[in-house]
């Protein structure tokens, strides 16, 4: 683990590029993960933190990394991370939605978001605004490998990006699903296919109303109202 710094460069717009990215490489899944904290200067939003979960690195299934200018860089397209179990050097690609260079001992690859489905939960979801209420997006794909389902949280009131989600079941119109690493789990309703409302188990600064939406209109969260 690298320590942190303050990065403090405007970027590509951090729920574009915050969460997983995976491809298949020899049968095998890799990618990155990116969990990015950001500030609000008027209008403009910088980066304070960004984390990079690697997966597959030499000698253990995943490890993360703090990116601090130094043996970690983020230019707000390229991502490097030159560290004796992970050699990163990676592009981001707006338009084509994907990050394409070296990852580990691969030269060339190319990672995607996970896939979506046609299932009730895959896909981009915003939540419903309002005075009081904690702006935020939550995301769920299918892993490229067939691993089942894979979800993610963006927050507005910590603006905290690519926050991971654990313990996720889906029976019928019910959803849940747990903040990696912390009690709270989320227990809601999917309702005809197109909102998802609930509550937080211990009670959390986190947005519990959404509606589908698209990955544009979750590029970058709101200010608190």
């Amino acid at each position: 683990m690298l320590c942190a710094a303050a990065i403090g460069a405007d970027v590509t717009p951090p729920g574009m590029i915050a969460g997983p990215w995976e491809a298949l490489s020899g049968g095998v899944l890799v990618g990155i993960h990116l969990r990015i904290d950001t500030v609000l200067d008027g209008h403009a939003e910088s980066v304070i933190r960004m984390q990079v979960r690697v997966d597959r690195v030499v000698g253990k299934d995943w490890g993360w990394y703090v990116v601090d200018g130094d043996k970690s860089t983020w230019d707000g397209a390229r991502l490097k991370i030159d560290h004796k179990d992970a050699v990163v050097d990676l592009i981001f690609d707006g338009r084509q939605q994907a990050w394409t260079g070296r990852l580990g001992s691969n030269p060339a690859v190319r990672l995607e978001r996970p896939l979506e489905s046609h299932d009730e939960i895959t896909g981009t979801w915003k939540s419903v605004g309002g005075p009081g209420l904690t702006p935020g997006c939550l995301h769920a794909g299918v892993r490229r490998d067939g691993g089942g389902l894979i979800v993610w949280l963006d927050r507005g009131f910590e603006r905290r990006y690519g926050e991971e989600l654990d313990r996720l079941s889906v029976f019928h119109e019910e959803i849940s699903f747990g903040l990696a690493n912390a009690p709270h789990m989320f227990h809601g309703k999917l309702h005809a296919k197109q909102k998802i409302e609930g509550s937080w188990e211990p009670l959390l600064q986190a947005p519990n109303r959404f509606i589908r939406s698209s990955a544009e209109a979750c590029a970058s969260l709101p200010m608190m109202k």
